[in-house]
């Protein structure tokens, strides 16, 4: 048997002569630079003729409805928010942010443990998995 693939064996043998001439032809052809130019200048004298917002200067403002407009989240005046930092500081004078702090008891706190729940394996366990880890690297091995 030969190594060479069948199909590359035809191809070698095959016969160019045996083929007809033929043409090309360009099915979408691209468009010149001179067709390019003719389409930009029709493009701007239909422009020209017609502006691109006819519509609007067509358009009937009579035809509208009148909404009104209520601010459901306002933005707060100068004036409020003077009030609000004044409150903050006033509020802050009379009563200390560490005042939790200094008043809680530490003996109202329940005594817990932590249980581990991590398991650290034994000497006999080390053991048995790296004897067991030691025939697969001999079999790796060869």
């Amino acid at each position: 048997m030969s190594n060479k693939c069948p199909v590359g064996e035809e191809v070698e043998k095959f016969k160019r002569c045996s083929l007809k001439k033929t043409d090309t032809q360009e099915k979408n052809p691209l468009p010149t630079t001179e067709v390019i130019d003719d389409e930009k200048a029709a493009i701007k004298e239909k422009c020209m003729k017609e502006p691109l917002n006819s519509e609007l200067e067509e358009f009937c403002t009579g035809n509208l409805k009148k909404a009104q407009m209520q601010e459901k989240n306002p933005l707060p005046t100068k004036e409020v928010i003077e009030q609000e930092k004044i409150a903050i500081e006033e509020k802050c004078m009379k009563e200390p942010l560490n005042m939790e702090v200094e008043g809680f008891k530490q003996q109202k706190l329940k005594k817990t443990e932590t249980n581990e729940r991590n398991h650290l394996p034994t000497k006999e366990e080390i053991e048995a998995e790296k004897n067991a880890q030691k025939p697969q690297k001999a079999k790796a091995r060869k």
